[in-house]
């Protein structure tokens, strides 16, 4: 028993590893892609500064501008998050095949490798939402900057 109990335990310390490297990637790999949708769409606000301005000559109101931007912004993070989460879903049943079933000592190891991901995909939503508003507020504020 003592043996088995020391390869139990090996594969769980090995098995942890993996996750622990897996989230630290994950937590980087989000973080750089939600700023880079960030500043992409700062720097487009930046630029679409003046076809704001003429819409609200022409009677634009507030409302339906701030409607306009969360239409143009929310796909910009809808998207990626979308086919992020599809993508890895699919990419864990690659390692589970290739990894993690070996290490799982469970029937069917593919749904406890889900189950351990869905800390990931919610902190992922959870980023990609802050982000969006954060992204909303700035984008409205630069657009709004010439209003007097």
């Amino acid at each position: 028993y003592r043996i088995a109990y020391n390869t139990y335990s090996m594969e769980m310390e090995i098995y942890g590893l993996i996750c622990f490297i897996g989230y630290f990637m994950g937590f980087v790999f989000i973080f750089m892609t939600a700023s880079m949708l960030y500043f992409n769409q700062i720097m487009a606000a930046q630029d679409e500064k003046n076809q704001y301005r003429a819409l609200r000559r022409i009677g634009m109101s507030e409302k339906t501008e701030r409607k306009v931007i969360i239409k143009r912004l929310l796909p910009v993070f809808l998207i990626p998050l979308a086919v992020g989460i599809v993508h890895s879903i699919f990419a864990m049943k690659s390692a589970d095949t290739m990894v993690f079933s070996n290490l799982i000592s469970v029937d069917n190891s593919y749904l406890h490798v889900l189950e351990s991901s869905m800390v990931m995909y919610a902190v992922y939503a959870l980023v990609y939402t802050i982000f969006y508003f954060i992204t909303k507020s700035q984008y409205m504020r630069i657009v709004r900057s010439d209003m007097i």
